[in-house]
């Protein structure tokens, strides 16, 4: 197991420091994700949210995160990544 282990590590280790902290990154945003199934038992169970209710918000989120990435890259294409990363950030 050892040497399957080094040989997995060998083969990505040449990767510069950028693509190890940006695959980082997308591990942790992905993991936070996992928590939108979660929400749907918790509104339910925990804040007595009706089935409705329920669809309606997974449905806002979803929505949401459609225009959100629609919109994010209609503004990055006007002005320019780097621009529209600060700003969501600060927003």
């Amino acid at each position: 197991m050892a040497h399957l282990f080094k040989l997995y590590f060998d083969s990505f280790k040449g990767l510069s420091i950028e693509v190890w902290w940006l695959a980082l990154i997308t591990l942790i945003n992905r993991a936070g994700t996992m928590v939108i199934p979660f929400l749907a038992l918790y509104l339910t169970e925990d804040l007595n949210f009706t089935l409705t209710d329920v669809g309606l918000v997974m449905t806002a989120f979803g929505l949401g995160s459609v225009i959100g990435s629609w919109l994010g890259g209609k503004l990055t294409d006007k002005l320019g990544a780097y621009k529209i990363m600060v700003l969501s950030l600060i927003g």
